[in-house]
């Protein structure tokens, strides 16, 4: 896939922003110190920060988790993932302890075509990870280096996360996949609410793995129109935005559709 160019100047705007989150800054240093291979903090963790500065909340707003992947080519097996997750735990207190969750993104393949219904190819590095992500608004990850430059991934540029312009990955197939949640979770943060959640772009696999939470598969979407509205109400889920409220009409009114 090429490569999108990203402008320098909004380059600039997500370092600043990334900056400013204390929470996230913990995340990236203690990873850095971890010494991973090839590692990024993507997803959630890094677009949430941006659109929250876009729609005037406060930085953390609807972060819940911490998304790191890593590239280990040379052990793919469950064991190996599980050792570098526990020892990324052990790096940290809690709350960053139960919410920081680790990915080799080399064995992605292995199991997300049993989960999520959709052929995964093997990635060749972490960095082509976001290529795959289900919009290119969410597709950017950042990494701390050792001189504290901050790394941006973006593969599908910048431009659509602060342009609040939310359209499907142009390279991933949106006729049909399959969704994964956790219902704990999801459960804990709208009680009584109906699934209002993404693909998500690894699988939120239990660890320890002892610890008995189940991964819930929910439906396939099958049309353009049932896919936005999913997206949208990802954006919006916490608090009374997800009930229509007025950080819900703040969203809906910034975003374009395609």
């Amino acid at each position: 896939m090429q490569r999108i160019p990203i402008e320098l100047e909004l380059v600039e705007r997500l370092t600043a922003i990334v900056r400013a989150v204390p929470s996230l800054m913990r995340v990236l240093t203690t990873v850095r110190e971890l010494d991973l291979p090839d590692w990024l903090v993507f997803s959630g963790a890094v677009y949430q920060p941006v659109l929250n500065r876009l729609t005037g909340r406060p930085a953390d707003y609807g972060v819940r988790d911490y998304d790191v992947g890593y590239f280990d080519a040379a052990d793919i097996s469950y064991e190996a993932e599980d050792a570098v997750i526990r020892r990324v735990a052990a790096a940290f207190d809690e709350p960053l302890k139960s919410r920081v969750e680790v990915r080799n993104q080399a064995r992605v393949h292995v199991w997300f075509a049993d989960h999520f219904g959709e052929a995964y190819t093997p990635l060749s590095d972490t960095a082509e990870a976001p290529e795959r992500f289900v919009s290119p608004m969410f597709a950017v990850g950042v990494r701390l280096e050792t001189d504290d430059r901050l790394h941006v991934e973006a593969p599908l540029g910048l431009a659509d996360l602060f342009g609040l312009r939310l359209r499907p990955n142009p390279h991933r197939p949106f006729g049909c996949f399959r969704l994964g949640f956790r219902m704990p979770a999801w459960r804990e943060h709208s009680p009584g609410a109906g699934y209002s959640g993404p693909a998500s772009e690894s699988l939120r696999r239990t660890n320890p793995r002892d610890s008995g939470e189940q991964l819930a598969g929910y439906g396939d979407l099958v049309t353009r129109r049932c896919w936005q509205k999913i997206i949208l109400r990802r954006l919006v889920r916490a608090g009374a935005a997800d009930d229509g409220g007025p950080g819900s009409a703040r969203v809906a009114e910034g975003l374009i559709w395609e």
